[in-house]
Order: structure tokens, then sequence, then C-alpha cells
């Protein structure tokens, strides 16, 4: 019989909370009370690990009316620090009922004639927008306080005025007229000025008010303001475009212009940058705007700017933008990247070939883009090749420089199979000649994704992983950092073992690699080995390499878990096993399962380590459905070795037995039987389906496919 569960609330359990949050509560209370400064910062500091612990609204309602009511009549110390305790519990604030009450004991404090208390009122009523967006008194004070002439309230008032402008579309309206006033005034400070204008980006509800806005900035751009404001205000303006739409065809033209007419770099840079976030929007470009920008000479531009030219091209040709390029072989867009594509700068280089690459795979002409496939391979060659790139790609910019070439590149190997074994054959070929580093690890990582898009792709280039392999099996690395580099990459080179290896029986120079690898390299590395072993179908393999590890181990719980992973591995083995009865198979593997789950409630149990509750009704769950599937073997081996008697047979075809099923004999009650342990197992994968709602989708949609398999039966 398969057992079923049914939960069932803990009565004791939940009096239990309730009587430790109460007293929690009840004690923070007290220090709350106290005449002693150092015991109330010491109860208010207290109060964010209390919500993080019982995060029930009654308890956070009733201690965020006792903080209010601590705000109003204690000093501006005490409020600072009620003030961080709001700005920590955001998530939980909204959980406030007597938000009305909240507020008016805070508010008060707004009408003291002491500047830094109106100041942190104003910071406190910030943290509240999201709780009373539309609240009438709280809008009239805010626009007050930007009149004030004290800059610590000033600056108070301006994030309390962003923070409710990000949440009230009349608030932020009705906010416009003061703050153009005080941007366009003369007597203003540029520091005011630049912290204003962030206010600007949430007052684009109606078409009126964001014209406005945009005449006002453009104003500002063109007066000789410093280049912090000039900055500020363009990308302002970029950030109010992406929101509206409607104004991104004019924030292009104006950023083109600047980029052309302003001779400060920094601005330049940003222009571009600018440009680049628009150019996700790449269909709402034209052809002139795309010439104008590829109108600029390289003379013009310095490295960084060359580049990110190259970058925005390729965005916009990621973002459907490639309809307003000319895409003719002479074209100005292939006469750049082939001006680019052979520098000496690895950020230039890498842009020209994400471009170059991105055209490859859009481009309209089946034939042009087979020559472009060619070009982005010749040039991938190329920059691996290169020693100043490859010097450069070891830094940490370098590296996310490598890595998004690498990935462009992929994307291009999605095209069809024959594209995918070429880039794999480019890659693979270098994974000898590379030295130790990132951009090694970069390319095993881009071979992976390949293999993953194309298995056979792998293939041609065993042989170098495998000699790759050996290599780092014979070096010895003495620094710490180059030694995790290299257990990384030699995880990732067995990975691509695994995954070339998946549905194929083993080269024998590969396996012997693969545990030549898991035997030179550390525990943690052995264990990744085998998990991949284990992904990919080689249970037998991961088995023999994830075995020896629970006896090194000193942990008890970690012990517990690799024993677990070891019989779950044995289970999958067994299944996949060519030999021995299929009943018996299935019956090992059910109890290989059983002693998984065993193992891992021993390590929920002690707690250590991460909770593996879901994983341990998993296994209960799977190991129930292979005793299903034992007893439906049995069954179907009675009917094949005792057939119903003749008798019967005769019974049922003269219409004696009501029941047709009877006439089968002994077998249509086993049969019966065997689908309704099916269903306790689909009720089984149900439940563990309802109580998993917060699991990752491939999590659930797996078990959802065990449920119906279950139901077919």
């Amino acid at each position: 019989m398969i057992p079923t569960k049914h939960g069932h609330p803990d009565v004791s359990m939940t009096s239990d909370t309730e009587l430790d949050f109460n007293s929690a509560l009840a004690e923070l209370d007290k220090g709350l009370r106290s005449m002693k400064p150092g015991e109330q910062c010491e109860a208010i500091v207290k109060f964010p690990a209390l919500f993080e612990k019982y995060p029930f609204p009654i308890l956070v309602n009733a201690s965020f009316l006792k903080l209010a009511e601590v705000f109003r009549n204690g000093t501006n110390f005490l409020r600072l620090w009620i003030l961080r305790v709001c700005q920590q519990s955001e998530n939980h604030i909204k959980k406030v009922q007597n938000v009305d009450e909240f507020v008016k004991r805070t508010f008060s404090v707004i009408h003291s004639n002491d500047p830094v208390a109106r100041s942190l009122t104003l910071r406190l009523l910030a943290s509240l927008a999201p709780v009373v967006p539309e609240h009438v008194g709280v809008h009239h004070s805010v626009r007050t306080a930007l009149d004030s002439f004290d800059a610590i309230e000033l600056q108070a008032a301006i994030t309390a005025a962003e923070a409710f402008a990000s949440k009230s579309e009349v608030f932020a309206i009705q906010l416009f007229d003061k703050i153009a006033e005080k941007i366009q005034s003369l007597s203003c400070p540029v520091e005011t000025k630049i912290q204003l204008l962030p206010i600007l980006k949430h007052m684009g509800s109606d078409a009126p008010t964001a014209a406005r806005v945009r005449h006002i900035c453009e104003e500002l751009l063109e007066q000789n303001f410093p280049q912090a404001l000039n900055v500020q205000t363009l990308d302002i303006l970029t950030t109010f475009a992406e929101q509206t739409t409607a104004q991104v065809e004019d924030q292009v033209n104006l950023l083109l212009r600047r980029l052309r007419t302003d001779p400060n770099r920094v601005v330049r840079i940003h222009c571009l940058k600018n440009l680049k976030k628009l150019a996700k929007k790449g269909y709402l470009w034209n052809k002139e705007q795309t010439n104008n920008l590829l109108e600029i000479t390289p003379g013009e531009l310095n490295q960084i700017e060359e580049a990110l030219v190259l970058e925005v091209l390729a965005e916009l040709v990621t973002n459907e933008g490639v309809n307003s390029l000319d895409l003719l072989p002479d074209s100005p867009v292939h006469v750049l990247w082939k001006t680019y594509i052979s520098a000496n700068n690895l950020k230039v280089a890498s842009a020209a070939l994400r471009l170059l690459s991105h055209l490859a795979a859009r481009s309209p002409v089946e034939a042009d883009s087979f020559d472009l496939i060619l070009e982005t391979n010749r040039a991938l060659e190329s920059l691996l090749l290169s020693p100043t790139c490859m010097e450069q790609a070891e830094v940490p910019i370098g590296r996310t420089l490598m890595t998004k070439t690498l990935s462009a590149a992929v994307e291009l190997g999605r095209i069809n199979k024959d594209v995918c074994t070429l880039l794999a054959e480019t890659l693979g070929n270098r994974l000898v000649d590379l030295q130790l580093g990132y951009t090694l690890s970069s390319v095993c990582e881009a071979l992976s994704f390949l293999g993953d898009k194309y298995q056979l792709s792998l293939l041609p280039i065993l042989s170098k992983v495998n000699l790759c392999i050996s290599r780092f099996i014979c070096d010895v690395v003495e620094e710490e950092e180059k030694s995790r580099l290299k257990e990384q990459i030699m995880v990732r080179l067995c990975v691509l073992l695994c995954l070339a290896h998946h549905g194929y029986s083993w080269q024998a120079e590969s396996l012997s690699t693969l545990r030549l690898a898991a035997l030179h390299g550390n525990y943690w590395s052995t264990y990744r080995i085998a998990r991949a072993c284990a992904r990919y179908d080689h249970a037998q393999v991961g088995l023999e390499i994830m075995a020896p590890l629970d006896k090194i181990l000193s942990s008890e719980s970690r012990a517990a878990y690799i024993q677990g992973c070891t019989e779950l591995l044995r289970s999958k083995s067994m299944l996949l096993s060519q030999e021995g009865a299929l009943s018996e198979k299935i019956s090992a593997a059910a109890d290989c399962c059983e002693r998984a789950a065993s193992h891992l409630k021993l390590v929920s149990e002690q707690g250590l380590i991460t909770s593996f509750i879901f994983h341990e009704e998993y296994l209960k769950t799977r190991a129930y459905f292979l005793i299903a599937c034992g007893q439906l073997v049995a069954t179907l081996k009675t009917l094949r070795t005792a057939p119903p008697p003749a008798p019967a047979v005769a019974l049922g075809a003269g219409g004696t037995y009501k029941d047709d099923l009877l006439k089968c004999g002994r077998a249509a009650t086993q049969l019966k039987n065997s689908v309704g342990d099916f269903r306790r197992v689909a009720a089984q994968y149900e439940s563990l389906y309802e109580s998993s709602f917060d699991a990752d989708a491939d999590t659930l949609s797996q078990i959802l496919i065990n449920q119906h398999y279950c139901l077919m039966f």
C-alpha cells in the first residue's frame, strides 16, 4: 500500500509562537519606556530583527505605533534610529494597519522649530510613501519644505519629494511648477539643481507636463552650466524618453547633436551611453539617425568612444534596429567593423566582433550571412591569438568583455548545426594554446553552451579536451587564486567530456582522463565532476567518483549528504543497467531512494546546512512510484506465466460473468490494485506540488509531468 500524507496545523506550536513574539514585544516596549537613552536605543535597533523573525501584521502594526509615539516625544537621536528602522523595514511597513494613526503621531513633529527634527520627519515620511502616497497634508508639507533655507531640511525635502512623486501622479504634476521655478532660478545653487533633476523623470504621466519637462531640460543644456549638471540633464532626459517612448526620436537627435558639437569628452561619453540605452528601442530609430552616427570619423573619437559607438550599433541590430541600417557589402556599417576588428584594444575589438556577430545572425540575405559568419569565425580566432588582447582579458573589465564576446559567438551558433560545429572547432583548437587564466575558463563555458545546442559539435575536439586536462593534472600551481581557477577549469573541461558522451558509450581515453581529473582534484571539484556525470546520465561513473567522499569528510551532516547523493546515483545506475531482471532492478532502485531520503532527513534534522525537506519528500514519492512500477511488472509477469484458465474464458464468453474483466482471472484484480497505487502516487505528487509553490518553474514542471505520467495508468 502506498502511504498518503495529510498535514494538520499544530495548535501548540501556534500558541508557543504567539507567546514568543508577545514576550519579545513586551521586552522591547519596556526598553522604549526606559528613562535611559541607551536602553531606548538598544530597544529600537532590535525591531528589524523582530520583524524578520515574526513577520505578523499584528506585531508589525503594534511595534510601529509604539515607535511613532517615541518619535513624537523623543529626542532627535532617538528619531534618527527610528528613521533607520523604518528604512530597513520597507517590506514590513506595508503591513501597518493603523496607517492614519501612525502618520498622525509622526507628522506632528513637522511643525517643530528645530530644522533637524523637521528633516528627520520628512525622511521618515519618504519611507512611508508606498503606504500613504496621496496624503494631502504630507504633500503640502513637502512642497513647503522645498523653500527652506536650511540645507539639511532642503535635502530631506528633495528626498521626500522624489519618493512621493514616484508613487503619486497627482503630486508629481502639482510639484512641477515648484521644481521648474527652482531649476530656472539663478539664485539656486548648481548642487541643488542636480539634486532636483531626478524628480522630473516621474512627471511623464500626461503629455503636456512631459513636454514642459523636456523644454526646461533643453533650456538648461543651452546655458553654460558645469559638466555635472549637463551630464545629469542628459541622463534624466534619456530616462524620461525611455518611459514615455514618444520622445525617443527627439532625444536621439539631441544626443547625436551634442555628440558632434560638445568638446567635453565626459559629456560625449555620456551621450554615447545614453544612445546605447535608447538603442534598446531600435525599432523607433530611422535611417537618418543611424547615418549620422556612422558619419563620425574614427579620428574624432578616442578608444572608449569608438567602442561605445560600436556597442550602440550592436545594440541597435539586436533590438530590431537593423531595418534602419544599410547592409550592402560596402555600406558604412561594414566599413566600420572592418576598421576596428583587428584593433589591439580589447574593448574596441570586442565591440566590433559583437557587432559583426549580430549582423551575421540577422542578415536578411543568406549568402551575405554565411560570409559574415566566416568573418566572425576568423575574427574570433584572431582575437584569441592576440597576446595584447589576452593580457587585457585577465583584468576584471577584460573578463566581462570576453564573456560578452563569447556570448555573442554562442548566440551565432544557434543559427544551425554547421555554424555551431565551426565555432566549436575554432574555440576547441585554442584550448591547448591558451594559458591558465579567466579566458580559458570562459572558452570552456562557451563550448558547454555550444555542446548543449548541438552535442556532436564537441566530438572533433575531444582529443584537445583530453590533452588540456592531462596538462593541468601535471601542472603544479602554488598561488591560491591560480589554484582555484585551475580547479574550476578542470571541472568545466570534465563537463565537456560528460556532455560529449551523453547518450553514447565512453571512449577509453576520455573515461580514463575523467577519472584521473577526479582523483587529482580537491574534494569539491570531485563532487562537481560526479554531479556533472549524474546530470548527463553517466550514473555509474558518477557513483565511482562520489562513493569514496563520505569516508573523507569529517562533518557528519556533510557525510550524510554525500551518502544520500551516492544512494541516488546507485538508484539511477541500477535503472540504466542492462544486466539483471527488471523487477529486481526496480526494487533495488526503490530501496536506494528510500535510503537517500533517510540520509537527507538526517541532514535536515541537524540543521547545519540547507534544509532538504523538499528533496526528502521528492525521493520518498519517487520510491513509491518505483514500488508501484515493480508491482505492475510483477502483475504482468503473473499474467504471462499463469494465464486465465479455459473455463473462465468460456464462462466469460457465455455471458455468465457480469464483469468481462473477471474472465481474465486474478490478473484483473492485480491490475486494478496497480492502478490504485499509481493514483495514490499521483496524489503524492500533487501534494508535493502544492507545498512547493515557491520552487523554480522547471522543478514544478517536472513534478506535474510525473503526476500526469502516473495518471496515465
